[in-house]
Order: C-alpha cells, then sequence, then structure tokens
C-alpha cells in the first residue's frame, strides 16, 4: 500500500534536547545520558520522564537520520519486553503513532520493525484503557486508527473507529473544550487529532468517522482560539504548564490544509470564561468538574481565575510540575496552591493520591455578563457550614472581587 507523505513536525517543548552520540536526553529540565545504549527500563527521573523516552515524539523531533532511527528501533524491538513501560496502553499509543510516523518519513519497510508495530497493535486493540477513559482512552483509539490505515487491518481501524465516536460526545463539551479541562492535554490531543485527519484524509474524506473527526478537530481548535485570542498566554489550569501545551500557532498550521471551521464558540459547558475590558483579559474557572467519572487531571481549584494585561500574564496558575506522588503533586493539586478561597486549610474538593478526587463541590453560577461573574459553591459546606460566593466585575480601570 502506498502512504502520503507527512511534513509538518511539531516540536512539543517538554522535549528540550537529544544528543545521540551518547544517548543523551533532556526531558522536564532533566539530563540523562545513558552512554553506548539506552536503559530502556531508566526510571530515576519519574514516570513522566520514563513515558517520554518511551513515547519516541523526540524520534522526528530532532531531525534523527534514517539510519540512526533504524538502529534504535532494532535495539528497542531486541529489548523490547513485558514490562511496564513497554506494554503500557498510553504509552505505547504514543510509540505506535511516532514510529509509523517515522517509517512513512523515511520509507522504511524493515520486517523486524513492521512485525513488532503489528504485534504492539494488536496488544492495544486487546487492553484500550476504558478503566481509565480520558485523555488515555482517545489516544488508544487514535493509535489503533493509524495502525489499521498503516497496515490495511480493517479490524484495528473499525476498533479505533469506534472508540473515538464513542468518546467524542462523551469527552468534547459542547463550547470544545475536552472535558477534563487541562488546557495542556487539549491541546495535545488536538495535534493528534488533526496529524489523524491528514493521514486519514488522503484514504477517504467520505466516511462518517472522517466527518465526526473533522467537526470535533474544528470545535476543539474553536476552544484553543478563544483561550489565545488576542493574547499568547493562555490559562495553566489543572495539570498543566507551558512545556506541556502545543502553541496555537502549530495547531491553526496543521488545521490549514484540512478546511476546518472558523467558527468561535461561546465559552459554556466547561465552566472556563472569559471577561475582556480594556487592555486586560481574566480567564475564571467556576470550578465544576466535567471529567466527574475518572478526574484525574483536575485540582480543587473552584473559582480560581488567570489575568493577563497587555497581553502579558500578570496572575497566573503556578501549573503542575510532577505526577510523583507525595508532597510536591499534593500541593500543587491542593486549593491553597490557587487563586482563590481555602477555608482553614482545607481544599474545596477531596484531591488524593496523584490522580485521585473524592468529594467536590457543587458549583453554581448565579449571574454573568461580558464584564462580570458572580458564583458560588458548597465545597467548605459539610466541614465548615460555609458557602462560598465570589463575583469578578471590571470597574472602568478596577477589577472588584
Amino acid at each position: 500500500m502506498e502512504h502520503p507523505e507527512l511534513q509538518l513536525t511539531i516540536v512539543p517543548a517538554c522535549l528540550q534536547a537529544i544528543d545521540l552520540r551518547e544517548h543523551t536526553f533532556t526531558f522536564l529540565n532533566r539530563t540523562k545520558s545513558f552512554g553506548a545504549g539506552i536503559d530502556w527500563a531508566f526510571q530515576d527521573f519519574g514516570l513522566l520522564w520514563s513515558f517520554h523516552l518511551h513515547y519516541f515524539g523526540w524520534l522526528s523531533a530532532f531531525g534523527i537520520t534514517k539510519e540512526k532511527g533504524l538502529d534504535i528501533l532494532l535495539q528497542y524491538v531486541e529489548n523490547y519486553n513485558k514490562g511496564y513501560f513497554f506494554e503500557h496502553s498510553y504509552v505505547a499509543s504514543y510509540r505506535l503513532v511516532n514510529w509509523m510516523r517515522f517509517c512513512l518519513d523515511h520509507s522504511i519497510r524493515e520486517e523486524r520493525i513492521f512485525a513488532s508495530l503489528y504485534r504492539q497493535s494488536q496488544r492495544l486493540a486487546a487492553f484500550p484503557e476504558y478503566e481509565l477513559m480520558g485523555n488515555h482512552l482517545l489516544e488508544n483509539g487514535i493509535a489503533l486508527v493509524w495502525a489499521g490505515l498503516f497496515f490495511g487491518d480493517g479490524r484495528l481501524q473499525e476498533k479505533g473507529e469506534r472508540i473515538l465516536l464513542q468518546q467524542f460526545p462523551v469527552q468534547v463539551l459542547s463550547d470544545g473544550a475536552h472535558f477534563e479541562k487541562s488546557y495542556a492535554y487539549h491541546t495535545v490531543l488536538l495535534k493528534r487529532l488533526l496529524e489523524l485527519a491528514g493521514y486519514y484524509g488522503h484514504f477517504s474524506k467520505e466516511t462518517i468517522f472522517y466527518k465526526q473527526l473533522i467537526d470535533i478537530c474544528s470545535r476543539m481548535l474553536s476552544y484553543v482560539f478563544v483561550l489565545n485570542n488576542g493574547n499568547n498566554f493562555p490559562p495553566m489550569f489543572g495539570d498543566s504548564n507551558e512545556g506541556m501545551y502545543i502553541p496555537f500557532a502549530d495547531l491553526k498550521n496543521l488545521a490549514q490544509n484540512l478546511l476546518l471551521k472558523n467558527d468561535k464558540l461561546p465559552l459554556g459547558e466547561s465552566g472556563i470564561r472569559r471577561l475582556d475590558k480594556g487592555a486586560c483579559t481574566l480567564f475564571f474557572n467556576l470550578g465544576n468538574i466535567t471529567a466527574s467519572a475518572q478526574p484525574g487531571h483536575t485540582h480543587a481549584d473552584a473559582f480560581t481565575f488567570c489575568l493577563n494585561v497587555g497581553g502579558l500574564p500578570v496572575l497566573v496558575d503556578p501549573g503542575v510540575s510532577t505526577y510523583e506522588a507525595g508532597a510536591v503533586r499534593q500541593r500543587e493539586r491542593a486549593t491553597a496552591g490557587h487563586n482563590t478561597i481555602c477555608v482553614a486549610g482545607a481544599d474545596s474538593a477531596e484531591v488524593w493520591a496523584s490522580f485521585r478526587i473524592g468529594r467536590r463541590a457543587d458549583c453554581i453560577c448565579l449571574s454573568e455578563d461580558f464584564e462580570m461573574l458572580d458564583c458560588e459553591h458548597d465545597g467548605y459546606l459539610d466541614d465548615f457550614s460555609i458557602m462560598h460566593r465570589r463575583m469578578l466585575r471590571f470597574e472602568e480601570s478596577t477589577i472588584l472581587i
């Protein structure tokens, strides 16, 4: 089967540098030199760093030659085992797409690599992450559609399409936001869906799946546009940071050949709001947890806000620096780590472990317009008999809270 050439490569900010002479990788501000060969079991820098190593996003991002890339892929095939990072379905979803892109870009048809790709695809098809759902399950579906197209395997493609068609109406809200409300994951998912649409379109543009895919991409792009229009500092609510998200300009470049709608949808179901007055742009999080079954990337941040003035950040959300369980992860998800009210050191939602939330606040918007928000939540009602009500409004050159 002939495959299209794939030309646009986006380098995520978290992939900072590599030097394959010493197999040196810098991810998330931490550098490791492996020397003669890569230790694929390396875990000293935590889960997320190891994930990035096994994602293989760096394979195309830094212009690695066909010969060197082929050597690394074969090394990985030879060392492949039943270890955590090799068989983790989310990691495999990234790796599969990145391997297929590299093979397509360099016309690689190495039997051992293709055999490994197909085995990994079959395993992913057997173990999609229904228990986690969220961005994990979407990534599983994306990778399976890629694999189905790449190998001409209708069963893989159909399974991936079925997952995505089932999850689109659940995970993409009416205002275009991904329901986990992490700006970083929203942009990463949108990038992956735009890349899938570009690849899929070379095979067919008439299927129900392709038309749904284009619609979802258009809605998600609208959300990014609203949170970027007139500034380059979108709010880092939830599990986000500046090294994780894909710049809006790069997403527009991916979308330009897909004839996406340019409709700007109003913010609504996500609970994220934007207020503008003169040079001021204020982003507000009403706090409702829309990914209620698995809010792993959500924080106890009801009624937090960010403020940009003249396109520059003045009040920010600190985002996240780690997914490792412990004091830092707990602090970054806690209410006290955000621009909102913390009562007696308590959280407005019960955050625990690394990716869990128990009891959570019921948030209600009482009134809103283009320059005012009035809302309340009951996150402190059971423990302190307190309702938290917050009003923000612009008055001439003043912001009243």
